[in-house]
């Protein structure tokens, strides 16, 4: 009986897409469903994510008997019952009734929500989506947790009990805590790796873009509220990819990154974790313009984050504080140089050459003078010569510097104004032989000299000329400028008169 229904599903799957199909597909495909789900053969999948014509109800029945509920939700879609599909999946992702025919059913439903373009099906379950990604990520956070613990108590075993029975001990501990981690990962595997529930409102069809038809970001900021997490990759996405110009979410995610570098700070969360945020904080502070400086400056005062007052103080166009916070109290010697490089991007050349200066400044005008300021302020100059005005620099510099020592700068410097005063003087022999060029044109436009005598007459009045003063026409014809005036006028005066309205 077995070879006879695998030959009759070889015949059926080969005969399905001829002509002798025709008149008998749904009756076709449907045994082809039948076959496929009682033997339990991989090709069940392919049928139901093609095109087929499978009889809904009959099919429905069969699946639902051999407990093949994902492929009944494929039965589903393919039928234009979505609704119903998704209802099915989620009861399997909840446990609710078992099928284990794919590992990964959470992604997959997020993946189906996310190309979905029925508004109403992604927000009925869009809480379930997001929840589910929250506890999941918690409950991987958690067994990272157990064994960082383990580990722990191993080595103090191992350190500080004698014996060998003690550290055989404590290596069954670890080993059993590490297989129950590994467990509870196992478990999580297939429902979501990090944070991809917010795909739902992220990764939308490109076509429901262009129709300007997405999701509404006050909607979806609303529904993320409570999912903190989600919630910062949102405003990431809208912040960061689609370049929104707006105050409120910029503000809003330097908020939200501010109380997770803080909630980090606390010991809430790893180094790692607190480093990777806090490098976002200080991206998104010095590459937007839009949150609001004084808000945020004050929600930092006093928390311990002087690098973050530093870019907001540079922000408020106060570089004489930043550069104070950077320089004596950081100790920060880089990052005080970055500062002025990125705070004068797309500025005059003047402006960044201000703040070079004003760094300057502050390494040579501490009190008293520190050896590591002064060594700062020699790698600053002779680093970056092409930053400064060297006639100031001199100024600035305690007379008892040897010229060795700034030996790099003057270098640099009389490279600089060497090349400066080439560049000035090939810009006026390019000015001077422009102005050649534009009196060469004039001489060429003024042509031939006209010559005025007894016997040409005025092309107006037909009289000779009197005086030698005279108007040329473009045709080469002479007249008095008297008749030229005057013909100007009888002209304009024609042409108001001829005119419809008659208004002058």
């Amino acid at each position: 009986m077995a070879r006879c229904k695998r030959f009759l599903m070889s015949y059926l799957s080969e005969v399905r897409s001829t002509d002798v199909a025709n008149g008998y597909k749904e009756d076709i495909d449907t045994a082809l469903l039948k076959l496929y789900a009682e033997a339990n053969h991989e090709s069940l999948l392919d049928l139901l994510v093609s095109e087929n014509f499978c009889l809904l109800a009959d099919s429905a029945a069969w699946l639902e008997k051999h407990k093949k509920f994902f492929a009944l939700g494929l039965l589903y879609h393919s039928n234009g019952q979505d609704a119903a599909a998704l209802q099915l999946w989620v009861k399997i992702v909840n446990g609710e009734i078992q099928d284990s025919t794919r590992t990964d059913l959470y992604e997959y439903i997020v993946d189906f929500l996310t190309s979905s373009l029925n508004h109403e099906l992604v927000w009925k379950y869009a809480e379930w989506v997001l929840q589910r990604n929250e506890e999941v990520c918690g409950r991987v956070l958690l067994g990272n947790g157990l064994l960082s613990w383990a580990v722990f108590g191993h080595c103090l075993l191992s350190r500080q009990i004698e014996g060998w029975d003690c550290c055989v001990a404590a290596a069954a501990l670890v080993a059993s805590l590490k297989k129950a981690v590994l467990e509870e990962k196992e478990h999580s595997v297939g429902m979501t790796p990090y944070q991809i529930g917010v795909y739902i409102f992220t990764k939308r069809p490109a076509e429901e873009e262009q129709q300007k038809n997405s999701f509404n970001p006050e909607d979806v900021i609303s529904c993320l509220n409570k999912y903190p997490k989600s919630l910062v990759k949102y405003l990431e996405f809208l912040v960061l990819e689609r370049k929104i110009k707006k105050e409120k979410y910029h503000t809003h995610l330097a908020v939200l990154y501010l109380e997770e570098v803080l909630k980090s700070q606390e010991g809430a969360e790893s180094c790692k974790e607190m480093s990777k945020t806090q490098a976002k904080l200080r991206s998104l502070l010095q590459k937007s313009d839009l949150y609001r400086i004084h808000f945020i400056l004050d929600k930092i005062s006093g928390k311990n984050l002087p690098m973050e007052c530093a870019i907001l103080y540079g922000k408020l166009e106060e570089h004489d504080k930043a550069l104070h916070i950077l320089v004596h109290e950081l100790k920060d010697f880089a990052a005080a140089e970055d500062y002025c490089v990125w705070n004068s991007e797309n500025k005059d050349p003047p402006f960044r050459q201000k703040l070079f200066h004003m760094l300057l400044s502050a390494y040579l005008n501490s009190s008293p003078s520190k050896h590591e300021l002064l060594v700062a302020a020699v790698d600053l100059l002779n680093n970056r010569a092409a930053e400064f005005d060297a006639a100031s620099v001199l100024q600035l510099i305690p007379d008892s510097w040897s010229v060795q020592l700034l030996s790099s700068f003057l270098t640099g410097a009389m490279r600089e104004s060497i090349h400066a005063q080439r560049m000035t003087q090939l810009a006026l022999g390019l000015a001077k032989a422009e102005n050649l060029i534009y009196k060469h044109e004039r001489v060429k436009l003024k042509g031939s000299p006209i010559v005025l005598s007894d016997r040409k007459v005025c092309q107006v009045c037909q009289n000779p000329f009197c005086e030698p003063a005279f108007v040329r026409y473009p045709n080469g014809g002479l007249a008095h400028t008297h008749c030229a005036a005057n013909k100007l006028v009888n002209s304009n005066m024609n042409h108001h008169l001829s005119s419809p309205s008659g208004r002058t």
